[in-house]
């Protein structure tokens, strides 16, 4: 009896250590989808207003230079080792009823939208980086003196929906500067996106 009851235990031990390697092997597969999923999709986008800082005056960016050497770029960053490139400049017109990309930087004009509103105190901003190996990562707005609006965004590889922007609701826009990082190649995406198949398939598996 006594040896019937240990065997009894024994099987209900070796089932339960089955159905917990299954259950760790699950969570492990879920990380990796979420994780590969996130990467190769990109994170939500995130705007957020650091506020309005005396800062300059900051010239134009040149992009033969390292970003390190904007000073503007470091200043948005607060590091050299992070500077950020020089992507393109919106220029307001004089009388604030449009603008132009200067297309003096890194992506072209083309991969944003800017509208400009409330007389150039304000604009709104959408853009999509998708071909161009960038992303989005700072917005330097200037209103023709030494203080200088500072927004950061968290990875923004494309933004659809327009975002609105101002300078300091009182001065005219004199112009929008548009920083960011270099991303991943294609391929490297693609990695991202076979991991997370991979991933979901043994999830499946498991839970068979």
């Amino acid at each position: 009896m006594s040896k019937s009851l240990s065997g009894r235990r024994l099987d209900r031990l070796q089932s339960e250590s089955i159905v917990s390697v299954q259950q760790a092997k699950c969570c492990v597969a879920i990380f990796l989808a979420a994780f590969a999923l996130r990467a190769s999709a990109g994170a939500v986008v995130i705007l957020i207003d650091k506020g309005i800082f005396l800062a300059g005056p900051f010239g134009v960016p040149d992009i033969h230079q390292p970003p390190s050497a904007s000073t503007e770029a470091v200043f948005l960053s607060g590091s050299p080792a992070t500077a950020p490139y020089y992507l393109n400049e919106f220029v307001l017109n004089s009388d604030a009823s449009a603008g132009q990309f200067s297309n003096n930087g890194w992506v072209n004009g083309g991969a944003f939208n800017v509208s400009v509103i409330q007389k150039g105190a304000s604009c709104f901003l959408s853009w999509d980086l998708t071909n161009t190996h960038f992303t989005v990562c700072y917005l330097s707005i200037n209103f023709d003196n030494p203080f200088y609006h500072v927004y950061q965004i968290d990875d923004a590889v494309t933004l659809s929906t327009e975002v609105k922007v101002t300078g300091n609701l009182r001065d005219q826009i004199s112009h929008v500067r548009f920083f960011g990082y270099r991303v991943p190649e294609s391929g490297t995406t693609g990695v991202f996106l076979v991991v997370a198949l991979a991933a979901i398939g043994l999830t499946r598996r498991l839970l068979t």
